[in-house]
């Protein structure tokens, strides 16, 4: 295995190694760390985002369907993501921290489908693939 030096100090570079997971996942940027309060601010704006979310999602569903927003939820984060990495499963369930299979079984209960982009995150997405179970 090839030996390469980082500021002085040798380490092992090739498949596995911890250069490969230092690389992180193709498309993110690394962040700055950040305090207690500004964690704790995030989540609470974070909670209160998901609250109205889930209230609009009774109101139009005449409503509250908790079961129904998760799995509606669910699938609109995999589609996002999953184009977000131009629909690579094996990148989406690394930055979700699952296993492949998992998310593959997630994309197939959700019936997600790609054409370069998700098809399932709407009804013109449907359309736009042939699809006829309207």
């Amino acid at each position: 295995m090839p030996i390469r030096k980082d500021k002085g100090r040798a380490s092992k570079s090739g498949p596995g190694s911890a250069a490969k997971a230092e690389a992180g996942i193709p498309g993110m940027k690394p962040t700055r760390e950040i305090s207690a309060f500004e964690e704790d601010l995030v989540r609470l704006k974070f909670e209160r985002d998901v609250l109205n979310v889930f209230i609009e999602h009774a109101r139009l569903n005449n409503g509250p369907h908790l079961r129904q927003f998760l799995e509606d939820m669910e699938k609109t984060i995999l589609c996002r993501l999953l184009e977000r990495f131009k629909g690579s499963q094996r990148t989406t369930a690394k930055y979700l921290g699952m296993k492949y299979t998992t998310l593959n079984e997630k994309v197939r209960k959700h019936h997600i489908g790609f054409f370069k982009h998700p098809v399932g995150l709407s009804e013109e997405s449907k359309l736009a693939a042939g699809s006829t179970d309207l």
